[in-house]
């Protein structure tokens, strides 16, 4: 079941458990009690890459964190201040606001429709796991044919979110690897315990 936007405010002052964290939130006039997402805007900090550097990524499990750092750069850019995406280009950023996802609940990233109209979209990992905290990462990519320009303080995307169903009191529970993150950074990739089973079983690597 979707949740309502009037009901992730009351979440705001509930118990810790079942707290929904914003911060920043400021309330608005034009807000929407029965809309069912709830808005975060454009944060200051984006990773770029460095076009033309490296032979390519062949094995995203084998990169280090200095080849990472050597292929990228960061920018800063302040609210307000204008931030060019070209044709074809992918920017990693992230929200201005921090949010906690509640054990119960888990999160939808969403596109706003008068970017996307222009071929920008904002996100292609689009779900975060109950109980994940920090900035969303925004995987910010110009599909369109000119350039677009975004600015740091603007309305980007949307949340949509949906109830789960909690653990019991015992159940072990698996951390999110979005948590408590900041600014926009590469994830390292590990393989799962069946990619190391096909890759090592010769049965299946003829």
């Amino acid at each position: 079941m979707i949740v309502r936007r009037a009901e992730l405010i009351e979440r705001m002052t509930a118990d810790w458990d079942k707290r929904f964290v914003m911060d920043p939130f400021v309330p608005s006039d034009d807000d929407d009690p029965g809309a069912a997402s709830i808005d975060f805007h454009l944060g200051n900090r984006f990773l770029l890459a460095r076009r033309g550097l490296g032979v390519g990524i062949a094995n995203l499990g084998a990169s280090d964190a200095e080849e990472d750092a050597a292929s990228t750069k960061e920018m800063y850019v302040p609210n307000g201040q204008p931030f060019p995406i070209y044709p074809r280009q992918l920017v990693l950023g992230v929200s201005l606001e921090w949010f906690r996802v509640p054990r119960d609940m888990m999160a939808s990233i969403v596109d706003r429709s008068a970017w996307g109209r222009h071929g920008l979209m904002i996100s292609i990992a689009r779900s975060i796991h109950p109980g994940g905290s920090g900035n969303v990462t925004l995987e910010i990519a110009n599909l369109g044919e000119t350039v677009m320009i975004v600015h740091p303080g603007k309305a980007i995307g949307q949340l949509q979110f949906t109830r789960v169903d909690e653990l019991k009191k015992g159940e072990p529970h698996q951390h999110t690897g979005w948590c408590a993150m900041v600014r926009p950074e590469l994830k390292p990739y590990r393989d799962s315990s069946w990619e190391k089973f096909l890759l090592a079983d010769p049965r299946f690597t003829r």
